[in-house]
């Protein structure tokens, strides 16, 4: 009986979702799967299942590892420093992808949300975590006094996650260093007085 072949599944989760995000879920086959990951198709329905499956466990993998880094730097500093080094890299990601794949999750709120259920409630679900995150960080900011109490924590969470979206989407097209840091510096000054 042939051995099956070992393989790192977080790896495979990674290099399959670098395949959904270059080509979209629809336009990605099992086989590219298979080619671009480098394992037998037995070893990947073994591993996740069909190709749903497999995406799904890497979009939720996608969604846990972004969670996570926001969380690390929003903890990292007082705000609102924190939000202004949160854009920094983002748009240091946004400018410095060569490939102009636009954001996973925009993606998806797009191609797949609409009319998948199951992809609409996670991207829900990690739009809600995010702005939570912001909020908190807004909670904090106010307790330092570096933002006024009459300002609504929630609203101002839900500005900065739509200012985020927002930069994603129009960057898709003139990922323009410059313009970005004009809307972060802009979206900032709405924690001033």
């Amino acid at each position: 009986m042939a051995r099956i072949k070992e393989f790192d599944q977080d790896k495979a989760l990674v290099q399959a979702l670098d395949l959904f995000w270059e080509q979209g879920y629809e336009h990605t086959s099992v086989q590219d799967l298979v080619n671009h990951l480098g394992i037998g198709r037995g070893s990947m329905y073994n591993a996740f299942g069909d190709k749903r499956s497999l995406f799904l466990a890497a979009l939720d993998h996608y969604l846990k590892y972004g969670v996570a880094r926001v969380r690390s730097i929003l903890e990292a500093e007082p705000a609102p420093k924190a939000m202004e080094r949160l854009f920094e890299g983002f748009i240091d990601e946004i400018v410095n992808d060569e490939r102009q794949r636009g954001c996973f999750v925009v993606n998806l709120n797009t191609e797949l949300a609409p009319r998948d259920p199951d992809v609409a409630a996670r991207l829900k679900a990690n739009q809600q975590e995010i702005i939570e995150l912001f909020r908190q960080t807004m909670n904090s900011a106010q307790k330092q006094g570096a933002v006024p109490t009459t300002k609504d924590t929630l609203a101002l969470a839900e500005f900065f996650y739509n200012t985020l979206v927002g930069m994603r989407v129009a960057a898709r097209n003139n990922p323009d260093r410059e313009t970005l840091k004009r809307i972060v510096k802009t979206a900032l000054s709405t924690l001033n007085n």
